[in-house]
């Protein structure tokens, strides 16, 4: 989880995240994505988030949430992807509801925030209980006969 990025990677991380929503012939994918940004060495959890609304092209809205995390530490993304899955759904749906009531940007930030906020609690938890179950077996030498 990183904080401010330059706008020209922000940039560069929303019309590729875009670019792969486009490119699925209107299929949203339901469940999170790990997308790479390989030249920044990064790599996006992503919800894609469609709701109905008439006043949009096509009668439907699309958006994604990305969030960013260091390559390095794609694995525990990886091994709790199913895990990560009822936040961020729950974070899209508010986002939805947010579009369609034309709500300030504030009210998005917030939803943001308690998802930012959520989601490193649960990962600190899942480190500390791989620590945990690492000191619980700790490797043994083996001694050669």
């Amino acid at each position: 989880l990183l904080g401010d990025l330059p706008q020209s990677d922000r940039l560069y991380i929303g019309i590729k995240t875009i670019t792969v929503l486009s490119g699925e012939g209107g299929l949203i994918p339901e469940n999170l994505v790990i997308l790479p940004f390989p030249s920044l060495n990064l790599k996006g959890l992503i919800k894609f988030i469609k709701w109905d609304d008439e006043s949009r092209r096509g009668g439907i809205g699309q958006g994604a949430i990305t969030l960013l995390f260091k390559e390095f530490d794609d694995v525990i993304f990886y091994k709790y992807l199913s895990y990560l899955d009822p936040p961020f759904d729950e974070a899209a749906n508010k986002i939805a509801n947010l579009q369609l009531s034309n709500a300030p940007r504030e009210k998005y930030t917030d939803v943001l925030t308690k998802l930012s906020i959520t989601t490193t609690q649960f990962l600190q938890e899942l480190k500390d209980k791989e620590i945990k179950d690492a000191k619980a077996f700790p490797e043994q030498q083996i001694k050669e006969a």
